[in-house]
């Protein structure tokens, strides 16, 4: 059977225990983020978690748990790393679903070319709407579905919520291939 946990964040709070627990819970056996590739915010907040050997993760952890607003993001890193889990940023992007596909954080080489330009807030916004990146997000996440797959997202509930500013739809109304969908508000 194939599943997907969707959990939703407040990116403002403190996010990183909440994903972590929610992530060991659920055990998926893949991890997508609400983040764009080739975006300069990917190597600000989560680049250094992709270095180093796991200890290292250890010190920073310490941290995370503590003061990290956002911290979501890290823990899907964190948790990936750890537990050796393929993870895909699969927020909209210039690229297609298809290729976006192609780039598993956890076995590209150097991934700290993936992140790589930065964007304003207005080239960002324009014509990224909540409902065209729900709609991008949902063909990405119905792209890695396959029988018995497991597949943890974290992102912004305004992303999973019927009530959401925009009146978008959520993301769980548009993916089509999975099985059992899980939408969860955690902060």
């Amino acid at each position: 059977m194939s599943e997907l946990n969707l959990f939703g964040f407040d990116h403002s709070k403190r996010g990183y225990n909440l994903a972590y627990r929610a992530l060991q819970e659920t055990s998926p056996d893949i991890i997508t983020l609400e983040m764009k590739l080739f975006d300069y915010d990917g190597e600000v907040y989560l680049s250094s978690l992709f270095d180093g050997d796991l200890r290292y993760l250890d010190w920073v952890e310490k941290y995370l748990r503590k003061n990290r607003r956002g911290g979501e993001f890290q823990a899907a890193c964190v948790f990936a790393r750890r537990n050796d889990l393929p993870l895909y940023f699969i927020d909209k992007t210039s690229i297609p679903p298809g290729k976006v596909i192609k780039y598993d954080l956890m076995k590209v080489k150097n991934p700290h070319h993936l992140f790589k330009f930065r964007l304003s807030s207005d080239e960002f916004f324009r014509g990224n709407n909540l409902f065209s990146r729900n709609v991008f997000m949902a063909r990405t996440l119905d792209l890695l579905v396959c029988p018995k797959i497991n597949i943890g997202h974290i992102g912004g509930s305004w992303h999973i919520e019927k009530d959401n500013p925009e009146k978008a739809t959520p993301i769980q109304d548009l993916v089509k291939n999975f099985d059992k969908i899980t939408p969860t508000v955690l902060s």
